[in-house]
């Protein structure tokens, strides 16, 4: 059953497990150093303390054509207006796609890297080297943004499910904060497809 939180509530839900509450989006709830929270969300972004500083995270991004932007700051969502110059976002989602504010996708510098072969429970240290920013649509066969994350999948071309690669990106702020981000599912309770689930947390610089 797919889960809404109503902009209305001013005060957190807790159901089936999951945490979420609605926060003024107008600011973003940027300020402020107290890292990513279970208690900040938005109404189409949800968060779980899965413990020891980690969220599992559900983003109800199944709009054809409007992006979802969570701050990595501490997990709020945000109205975004221009996304292009607002630098307060960090990861954008819409469908499968899930961009970065950084390149080709935004202005606030931030860049990732994906490690195929790291569990994410040992990633406690970021990488000093290998991060790289959205860059501009290559020769492939679509019109989008070569995004960082475009591969975070595999698509199964009988049953047209995707899964998610076992995967850890870390993310790299411009004010050298770093995060260790793995997709978990794609789906909703229920099934639908456009509900990215990732679980992630704040970690060491290098």
């Amino acid at each position: 059953m797919k889960r809404t939180i109503q902009p209305a509530l001013a005060a957190c839900i807790t159901a089936t497990g999951l945490i979420a509450c609605a926060p003024d989006l107008g600011n973003g709830a940027d300020d402020g150093d107290m890292g990513p929270s279970a208690d900040a969300g938005g109404t189409e972004i949800e968060h779980e303390d899965d413990g020891d500083g980690v969220l599992l995270t559900r983003v109800d991004a199944t709009s054809e054509d409007g992006w979802v932007y969570l701050s990595l700051t501490n997990g709020s969502q945000l109205d975004v207006g221009d996304a292009a110059s607002d630098d307060r976002w960090g990861l954008g989602f819409r469908r499968f796609h899930i961009k970065l504010n950084g390149g080709d996708s935004g202005s606030a510098g931030v860049s990732a890297l994906v490690l195929e072969d790291a569990a994410f429970d040992d990633v406690a240290t970021a990488p000093a080297e290998g991060y790289v920013e959205d860059q501009p649509d290559g020769e492939d066969d679509n019109e989008d943004p070569d995004y960082v994350f475009a591969d975070w999948y595999g698509y199964n071309i009988m049953t047209h499910v995707l899964t998610p690669q076992p995967w850890v990106y870390v993310v790299r702020t411009d004010d050298e904060r770093y995060y260790r981000v793995q997709i978990t599912d794609y789906y909703d309770d229920a099934g639908s497809s456009g509900y990215p689930s990732f679980r992630w947390s704040e970690i060491d610089a290098p």
